[in-house]
């Protein structure tokens, strides 16, 4: 049986991810927003290129590519005026939670992203989910939450978290283990 590596595994659930968080844009522009006539979607991609994630943090980046280009590749994304090119804008955070923090705010009020991808560091997450809320912005990691945090009114109604939490990764090793 051919066993995937681990970066492939990665790759193919960050490019996952994107894929939802493309949807999740699209349904924004279709019920909130509603532009007439945008020809791209642009999303920000903000990983560690740099510091203690970077080997994470661009397989995270290539993942997203991927997505994006598959999007793309398939004519780019059916909006009600017609078809529209989902284009991105990379970031390094260097895993540091000021440096992510400045990037994100680069990402959303300079380069004009409507959503921002990336991070799979907790506390750079925290630190976005409350830009998030600022911004009223898009964000989409791939960290396990802590089970409190997520359910205490601190969780921004733009997070989107593809990750279980991080009492569910456990719960399920120990019960997998158990077993």
């Amino acid at each position: 049986m051919n066993r995937l590596t681990v970066r492939a595994k990665y790759l193919i659930a960050t490019a996952i991810i994107v894929i939802i968080v493309i949807a999740f844009v699209a349904y924004y522009y279709l019920t909130i927003q509603k532009p007439t006539g945008v020809g791209e979607i642009k999303i920000g991609l903000l990983c560690s290129y740099s510091g203690t994630m970077a080997d994470v943090g661009k397989t995270q980046r290539d993942g997203a590519i991927l997505a994006i280009n598959e999007v793309n590749e398939a004519g780019g994304l059916n909006m009600p005026w017609g078809k529209v090119k989902v284009v991105y804008v990379s970031r390094d955070d260097e895993t540091n939670v000021d440096v992510a923090t400045r990037r994100f705010w680069e990402l959303v009020d300079v380069d004009k992203v409507c959503a921002v991808v990336g991070t799979c560091w907790g506390p750079i997450a925290v630190s976005l989910n409350e830009q998030s809320k600022k911004a009223k912005v898009i964000y989409a990691y791939a960290a396990a939450p802590q089970l409190a945090y997520m359910k205490s009114d601190q969780r921004s109604p733009y997070l989107l978290c593809v990750m279980p939490y991080s009492y569910t990764i456990g719960y399920s090793a120990a019960a997998y283990c158990i077993k």
